[in-house]
């Protein structure tokens, strides 16, 4: 991912996942993670994204260097405090709902979109 790329996706903030109808806000690129890394899925097991994403969604990841996004999401815990948690996400399967502000604001940054 290229450092454009990276602004754009930190800085438009807000990300669409058409598989799950779900919006999170993006707030760092881990690039020391890919989508053939695992996770602890909800039965405590390690899988990988790459399964995930095809058992689920029936989604194959064809970029398996990409690396990925991390949104951080407070949910409810057992006694009702919020526990913030990372979600990772593939930017393959994103689409970004919007600009900035700052981004609008940004001559290079439109320039660049009308191309």
């Amino acid at each position: 991912m290229d450092q454009f790329h990276k602004f754009f996706f930190l800085e438009s903030g807000v990300s669409f996942f058409r598989y799950n109808n779900k919006s999170y806000k993006i707030d760092d690129i881990d690039f020391k993670q890919d989508p053939t890394c695992s996770f602890d899925n909800a039965r405590g097991e390690k899988q990988k994204y790459t399964d995930y994403y095809k058992k689920q969604y029936n989604i194959d990841i064809q970029d398996l260097g990409q690396p990925l996004l991390a949104s951080r999401v407070k949910n409810r815990g057992l006694h009702q405090k919020d526990v913030e948690e990372t979600i990772y996400l593939i930017p393959e399967v994103c689409m970004l709902t919007g600009l900035s502000d700052e981004m609008r604001a940004d001559f290079k940054v439109r320039t660049i979109l009308r191309s």
